[in-house]
């Protein structure tokens, strides 16, 4: 079942894309529709063994009026991340205009980063400044989320049934609202947050950076940093060959 946004139609959270209401970050794996752990029916006349590989996602019925569940796909542990605009105290470079990546590391978060993947920093000053982001899906499962069988073939594996294979492709904090889509429209994934500033004045669903938009539901001025919500959809999610 689907992450449902509170403002969005019932029709639109179970069968259409939502993006009206307030913002809500939600799991790539069950949160857009058709991801991997959306609902789904199987088929057990196909497959090897029989069933597998031949999924398809139904609705799952939650009263009479044969109306779809949905919220499901909503993150539970993504606490403290939203596109709230983010404060930036004690960080004023000679006592004039706050330092944007001193201001987001003094509110608890990292400059340039995407919540749910590993980042790599710059050398300080100042901290919690990031140049890249990789997907490793331990940051977000315990294991990584998904497991396979036991080959053996590291020693201290062996007698082991299952071992974590993280996910390798896919996998970040995603968000919807206010505007922003919670499906994108060819994969079944969703689109990431990223801490970014601006650099003059952004309306309200407006870009912060290139790529990264304003949705917060407040205007911004230069310098204000928040959580943008991608304009590129994550890649599926998928575990290395």
């Amino acid at each position: 079942m689907p992450a449902g946004l509170p403002g969005s139609t019932v029709e639109d959270n179970t069968d259409n894309n939502p993006s009206a209401g307030r913002v809500v970050v939600f799991d790539p794996l069950s949160g857009p529709k058709g991801a991997p752990l959306d609902s789904k029916v199987f088929d057990y006349s196909t497959g090897t063994p029989a069933g597998w590989n031949a999924s398809t996602r139904v609705p799952i019925l939650v009263d009479n009026d044969d109306e779809s569940g949905v919220s499901t796909g909503a993150l539970q542990t993504g606490i403290g991340f939203g596109t709230q605009v983010i404060s930036q105290q004690g960080d004023r470079a000679g006592h004039g205009t706050p330092s944007a990546p001193l201001g987001i590391f003094s509110s608890g978060y990292n400059d340039n980063g995407i919540p749910g993947e590993e980042p790599t920093y710059t050398a300080p000053p100042p901290p919690g400044v990031v140049t890249s982001n990789a997907i490793d899906s331990t940051r977000m499962y315990i294991g990584g989320g998904n497991m396979i069988a036991n080959e053996g073939t590291l020693v201290a594996d062996r007698g082991v049934p299952f071992i974590p294979l993280p996910y390798d492709e896919g996998i970040a904090i995603c968000a919807a609202g206010n505007g922003a889509p919670r499906d994108d429209s060819v994969l079944p994934t969703g689109f990431p947050l990223k801490a970014v500033t601006a650099s003059g004045a952004v309306a309200a669903g407006a870009a912060i950076e290139a790529g990264w938009e304003n949705r917060s539901g407040v205007a911004m001025v230069t310098g204000q940093s928040a959580h943008g919500i991608g304009t590129t959809a994550l890649a599926e999610p998928d575990v290395p060959e």
